[in-house]
């Protein structure tokens, strides 16, 4: 036979009979043995006497079921869980029942005993018999525990529905204003469905729309919505005129109502636009780390502009600007692979050069820059990766600037959508690391300059070369002394307990997860592959690359004379690859592609020699410059000269007018013997001005006579003597 326990709840499998609780079960030593239940279904507040027998054979026979999961009861609340309120309510309504329901006689349960009881805890707690029978109703259904007492505050109300003012509009419903001294005649306005609708509209219109704080909103609401008239103002503009106080709803009940109708989501998309709203206030509930499962499974690249200033490595005086940096960097050990650092961009070109250190070896990598490391170090030598993921535009890896990428090195390419840097979170949070940790060189930007700082330009001592090692050396410290704080391992990383350092997780993967990379079968051809391709043309002095405004030679330009160029010959056009660290090579391509050949920069630009490609661009620029700059002075120059030279001219037009007046002769040329007269008369005045500029510089030793000075020959003596010559 079912042994029947306290608080246990019968659940009767015919449909007219209600679940009852068992609440007590009577002594043994009593001959007819009977068991004091409650129904639960109704809002009973009495207990009923039941046979012990009788209701045990009815859950033997299936009648009742004992319920599993006791659903009546109240919630298992922990104490820290309650509040004040419902703690200090709970207990005071146990200290009411508390006599009865403690009682070892249960002598509460008998209906014979249970009404003086009652009077008695009633008149001692100073409440109703009413309220003792009520309490008692909620501890008997509610399990007999004290917690069965706790007020349920939680179900007050009703949930999900508007209340709205009803037929009497005069008594003022809701929480009563604290008052207010002067003032305690003012009780408000309730608001009706009219009032409400145009509070609601206020608050889109003014707040969701408008950007206006809360209380702006509210106060453009009631001056458009609510003004009752209208009043000259001392401009002579006429300003609104808002009810009084009494009289319009409070800001306490704009708030009440837009927040019962607001829509967040709505809300934010209204006022900040569907874009911003995804990237700043969207849930974040996801992550990325499924997108990359192990090393090079997806590399992710962007560039930024870099947060310092940078000087010529021509000029020291001369300050460049800043940067732009580009990163890229693997997903799974969030590993930085390659970057590249350029004065100009974002573009396509840059990616280049980010891609082709991110693939190269990166022991040759950092010998470039003239730092020794070891294999180890950078551990992602040669290798290819399966995916890269970069930003939606003309300036990254979008259109068929990467079709070459897929279909010579099949590696996946695709893109972000616009204006949603989240999806590339892994590359973005890099960029702050980088920028606090050259924050403190000197050139670096803090934020906008106010009136009367120094400007952090003037202070730049980097070059692009050296800031380039000073990257360099940040990333090797990245890679190989970064805890990452924010990664979240998955179980087999957990497992083995690999340090969250990216040059161990990559280790880790490269061993327990390879797959994805794959090793460059030719390095040279995947380099030549991400070189920058410019435009060229054959010259007599060279082969001339007009970006540059530089000239080199190759053996074969040299074997075929290139160089040597003839009337009609048509000229040779050409496109030579090029890396942006050095231009001091070239690449020549034959054959269509076939064949490569070097070139090497002509003699004459030695200064040019191990620069890179935007320092000599950034010279040029200079040049060009100085150029302009110096062509103001020339000009001014250039136009006195012409002035002398006009009045020279009229000098003399003026002086053959008045010899022709004089002498009445016509133009004519000039016989051999006036010609022979000329040349003497040329050699005297030559004679003469030679003479007089010696004497001018010449410290006379003794007084000469008047007599020793011989007077210049006169057109008559040099007619004679041309005749005496003849």
């Amino acid at each position: 036979m079912m042994t029947l326990l306290v608080n246990q709840i019968l659940m009767c499998t015919e449909s007219e009979r209600d679940p009852v609780r068992v609440l007590w079960l009577e002594p043994a030593h009593l001959a007819a043995r009977r068991v004091a239940v409650i129904r639960l279904a109704r809002d009973e507040r009495i207990p009923e006497w039941e046979d012990l027998e009788a209701l045990t054979a009815a859950v033997d026979n299936g009648v009742y079921v004992i319920a599993s999961v006791d659903t009546f009861a109240p919630r298992a609340s922990l104490e820290e869980d309650l509040t004040e309120v419902e703690r200090r309510v709970r207990d005071a309504r146990y200290g009411i029942i508390r006599p009865l329901v403690e009682d070892p006689e249960q002598s509460i349960l008998y209906e014979d005993l249970r009404g003086p009881l009652i009077k008695s805890a009633a008149e001692q707690s100073h409440t109703s018999r009413k309220n003792v029978y009520h309490l008692l109703g909620l501890y008997w259904r509610g399990g007999q525990t004290p917690n069965a007492l706790v007020p349920a505050y939680v179900n007050s109300g009703r949930s999900g529905s508007r209340i709205t003012a009803g037929a009497d509009t005069t008594t003022k419903r809701g929480r009563p204003r604290k008052p207010v001294p002067g003032k305690e005649h003012i009780v408000g306005i309730n608001v009706n469905e009219r009032t409400r609708k145009l509070l609601l509209l206020g608050a889109k219109e003014f707040h969701e729309k408008g950007g206006m704080p809360p209380k702006e909103a509210y106060d453009a609401t009631i001056k458009t919505y609510f003004a009752c008239g209208y009043e000259v103002a001392a401009d002579g503009t006429l300003e609104p005129i808002i009810p009084a106080e009494d009289d319009r709803p409070s800001f306490g009940q704009f708030c009440y109502h837009y927040g019962a109708e607001r829509d967040s989501r709505r809300a934010l998309i209204t006022r900040k636009g569907h874009k911003r709203f995804l990237l700043e206030n969207r849930p974040v509930l996801g992550t990325s780390y499924h997108l990359g499962p192990a090393p090079g499974a997806l590399y992710q690249i962007d560039s930024t502009r870099a947060d310092i200033s940078l000087r010529s490595s021509l000029r020291a005086s001369r300050k460049i600007g800043r940067p732009i940096i580009y990163v890229v960097r693997d997903l799974f050990s969030r590993m930085i692979v390659g970057f590249h650092i350029a004065l100009e961009g974002p573009n396509w070109l840059g990616v280049r050069s980010a891609l082709q250190s991110a693939f190269m070896d990166k022991v040759a990598f950092c010998a470039r820059f003239g730092r020794v490391i070891a294999a180890e170090d950078w551990p992602c030598l040669n290798v290819l990766c399966d995916e890269i993921l970069g930003d939606r535009g003309p300036a990254e890896i979008l259109s068929k600037n990467a079709d070459f990428l897929i279909n010579s090195f099949r590696v996946r390419v695709s893109n972000a959508a616009p204006s949603r840097p989240d999806w590339k979170a892994v590359i973005e949070r890099v960029f702050p690391l980088y920028h606090h940790a050259y924050s403190w060189e000197p050139g670096a930007v803090h934020g906008p300059r106010e009136r009367g700082e120094p400007d952090h330009r003037l202070d730049a001592v980097h070059t692009l070369s050296s800031f380039t090692r000073l990257f360099l050396e940040l990333t090797l410290q990245f890679n190989n002394c970064t805890w990452l704080g924010a990664y979240d391992p998955d179980a087999d990383v957990l497992r083995d307990e690999v340090p969250l350092i990216p040059r161990e997780l990559w280790n880790w993967g490269i061993h327990n997860r390879q797959g994805a990379l794959r090793p460059v079968s030719d390095p040279e051809a995947l380099r030549r592959a991400l070189m920058r391709t410019v435009e060229a043309r054959i010259t007599r002095e060279g082969i001339y690359v007009p970006d540059l405004g530089l000239h080199y030679t190759s053996p074969t330009a040299e074997a075929e004379d290139w160089f040597v160029l003839e009337r009609g010959r048509k000229r040779i056009k050409l496109e030579l690859g090029m890396e942006d660290l050095d231009v001091s090579e070239a690449y020549l391509r034959l054959d269509r592609g076939r064949t490569v050949e070097r070139c090497e920069l002509l003699p004459r630009y030695a200064p040019f020699r191990g620069r890179s490609r935007d320092e000599v661009r950034d010279e040029r620029a200079w040049e060009r410059v100085l150029a302009r700059d110096a062509e103001r002075e020339l000009a001014q120059q250039r136009v006195g000269h012409l002035h002398r030279r006009d009045v020279i001219r009229e000098e003399q037009l003026a002086e053959v007018a008045a010899d022709l007046a004089e002498t009445g002769d016509k133009p004519r040329i000039a016989t051999r013997a006036e010609m022979a007269l000329e040349r003497k008369h040329a050699r005297a005045e030559q004679a003469t001005t030679a003479g007089s500029s010696t004497a001018k510089h010449r410290v006379p030793t003794e007084a000469a006579d008047d007599e020793s000075i011989v007077p210049a020959a006169s057109e008559l003596d040099l007619l004679r003597s041309v005749g005496e010559d003849e």
